[in-house]
């Protein structure tokens, strides 16, 4: 998944997953697999490309904690969400010791979770799915199927309690690889899981203020598995019916604030004359915070002022990107309601690209069978013809001409 174009994606139904191998430099695994086939609006299966080996650079940023995410990170509670410029602020900074003379933890903990907090965790009940051996008992676990759990507190934390960069790439492969594991489990169950222990792998990064290439990769990871599971779970939003469903808003919420620390890391190594080694995939990223800010979707409110600010910001070598260029053809196209030139760039990008553009599939179709309705009036158009138009089925495209009160013919 390196932002290039893949072509029509194959029949395969399975879920993206990693190797599960770390890299030749010693970083994060590669994310390799299937995903679906967001290009025509209904199917959700495609393949996926590794992305680059991640490299590093020695001098972490001067304000590591602002690149990586706050160690309290951000969370919805009591209904209030805290905002700014359109992603999540950074709630305000709870107490860390560190050792003296340091201004971060250097952790020692080589498992993928600290044995204090397996044990506290299985005395509280506390032992989810994954964590429990098959067949085993409710609260048992051990050091190969633990995973150090998100919290939002994290006062007074000792090195023994946060995971080393072995430990994390580790902890990340064995993520993702559940992914092909428990096959009778639902995506949702996974992701969720997947979701929790991938944000407490960015706290302990931020913990020990890691913005290193090897951190960039693991964040890039992050990225990508939540634009994927945002499109496989487009159909399971949580509802009033459905309270354990997919809540949408806080997964494009931390998508978000993924994307700002990794346009925090890429431009502090411009500034200091130091380039990525993964320039396609610091392209990708970008066009996907572009794709996000095309407009507002669920209950994520976009302006237009904030592409507009990230395009000033942007290096020109990221700004003449394929991928870039890719989502800049995308947003003019969707405002210019011209459907055809939405679609014909939706073919030409990459999965996950197609997978935000996905977002606003029903928007730019109700908008095409308004002007079409309002051409044709009571004048019945060809369903063959709606359909080639909106790039969806004939059953698909028979039902929003029905909402739109547009008369088609089937024959």
């Amino acid at each position: 998944m390196d932002g290039t174009p893949h072509g029509n994606p194959g029949p395969s139904r399975g879920v993206g997953r990693p190797d599960g191998r770390p890299d030749a430099a010693g970083g994060p695994p590669r994310f390799t697999g299937n995903a679906g086939d967001a290009r025509k609006g209904r199917g959700r299966r495609g393949k996926a490309k590794p992305p680059s080996n991640p490299g590093q650079v020695p001098k972490p940023l001067e304000n590591a904690g602002a690149a990586v995410g706050d160690v309290g990170d951000d969370e919805e509670e009591d209904g209030e969400v805290y905002e700014e410029d359109g992603f999540t602020a950074d709630l305000p900074e709870v107490a860390v010791v560190h050792p003296p003379g340091t201004t971060h933890i250097t952790g020692t903990c080589v498992l993928m979770c600290p044995p204090s907090e397996r044990d506290f965790r299985s005395r509280k009940n506390d032992i989810e799915l994954f964590e429990r051996p098959v067949g085993g008992e409710r609260n048992a676990s051990d050091e190969t199927l633990a995973v150090k759990k998100y919290t939002r507190i994290v006062d007074n934390v000792t090195p023994d309690m946060v995971r080393t960069k072995p430990a994390l790439a580790m902890t990340a492969s064995y993520l993702y690889g559940l992914l092909d594991q428990r096959p009778e489990v639902h995506f949702m169950i996974k992701s969720k899981f997947l979701w929790d222990r991938l944000r407490s792998v960015r706290q302990d990064l931020s913990l020990q203020a890691i913005t290193d290439g090897f951190a960039e990769g693991l964040l890039e990871q992050m990225v990508r598995f939540a634009v994927l599971s945002e499109h496989e779970l487009c159909e399971e939003a949580a509802t009033v019916n459905n309270p354990d469903g997919h809540n949408s808003h806080l997964n494009v919420e931390q998508l978000a604030k993924t994307l700002t620390s990794l346009r925090h890391m890429y431009d502090d190594r411009a500034a200091r004359g130091i380039g990525t080694e993964r320039p396609r995939a610091e392209a990708e990223m970008f066009s996907f915070q572009l794709l996000l800010r095309i407009d507002s979707h669920g209950r994520y409110n976009v302006n237009r002022s904030e592409m507009l600010n990230d395009l000033r910001s942007a290096r020109p070598a990221v700004l003449l990107s394929h991928s870039v260029q890719l989502a800049l053809a995308a947003n003019r196209a969707y405002h210019a309601n011209n459907i055809f030139e939405f679609f014909r760039v939706v073919q030409q990008s990459s999965f996950l690209q197609a997978c935000v553009l996905h977002k606003y599939f029903a928007k730019i179709r109700g908008r095409a069978l308004e002007m079409i309705n309002a051409t044709y009036g009571k004048q019945a158009m060809p369903l063959v013809e709606v359909a080639r138009l909106l790039h969806c089925s004939a059953e698909e495209a028979e039902a929003l001409a029905a909402h739109h009160g547009l008369t088609v013919q089937k024959r």
